[in-house]
């Protein structure tokens, strides 16, 4: 009898023994299924911030952030020194009482949604206001645009900045060198002067020193605007961008 009773106590430790590793696994797996979700999640919002999609409020411009919403996530001052510079590409007023510096990349979509808006402002506000480009190349997901950034700033060197500046933004998708060279010509630019600027890698230096001032205050993605040091971040619709700039100027 009483190996009886031990017979049945091993059988029941054996059936124990399966149900805790039949919910060890279970639970492993739900940890590994909850585990890939939150990954995902991290590299989607990631991807958002990197393209310009997520506002460093956590807003969305192209879907949910309203005028008022936009003008209360203006962020703390930073030094205006420390964003504008002398040397890049700029619009409008030489003594303005506001200065909007943009930190872009020519392959990125929401700056391209937004350099429109940005050329009309220009136009609107030009007597008060100076917009200021600066490169922020985003290599890691887009790879033409440290040398779309480097032939801007050889068209800079000529006059034709901006004039080229709209060029890469219409064509995206054809960043290639030999579209570059392409698009100087159509622009107007000298080809052999571009050429050797683009060649031998002239603007490299100054296109990574943009980038690196961008990160030191506070850049994440593109694009990234400073209203007077003052940090909006994504593609900000043109009634939100009108009404931060008329706020600044009131």
């Amino acid at each position: 009898m009483i190996y009886c009773f031990q017979k049945v106590d091993h059988m029941e430790a054996v059936e124990l023994s399966k149900k805790k590793q039949i919910i060890l696994t279970v639970i492993i797996l739900l940890v590994l299924i909850l585990g890939g979700f939150f990954a995902v999640k991290v590299i989607l919002i990631y991807s958002k911030i990197m393209n310009g999609e997520l506002g460093m409020g956590g807003y969305d411009f192209e879907e949910q952030m309203s005028i008022g919403q936009a003008i209360a996530n203006v962020e703390p001052d930073i030094d205006p020194t420390l964003v504008a510079s002398d040397d890049d590409p700029a619009l409008g007023a030489e003594e303005p009482v506001l200065t909007i510096v943009e930190f872009a990349d020519f392959q990125c979509p929401h700056c391209a949604a937004v350099s429109g808006t940005v050329r009309r402002m220009a136009s609107l506000y030009g007597e008060k206001v100076r917009f200021i480009y600066r490169d922020y190349p985003v290599s890691e997901i887009h790879p033409d645009a440290q040398l779309a950034a480097e032939a801007a700033e050889c068209a800079h060197d000529q006059g034709l900045f901006w004039q080229y500046h709209d060029k890469l933004f219409a064509n995206q998708g054809d960043l290639d060198v030999v579209s570059l060279k392409s698009y100087a010509i159509q622009v107007g630019l000298d080809p052999t002067v571009f050429n050797q600027c683009l060649d031998y890698s002239s603007k490299r230096g100054e296109v990574l020193d943009d980038y690196t001032d961008g990160s030191l205050v506070g850049v994440y993605g593109t694009p990234t605007f400073f209203f007077n040091g003052s940090r909006v971040s994504g593609a900000i619709p043109e009634a939100v961008f009108e009404s931060i700039i008329q706020g600044f100027l009131e």
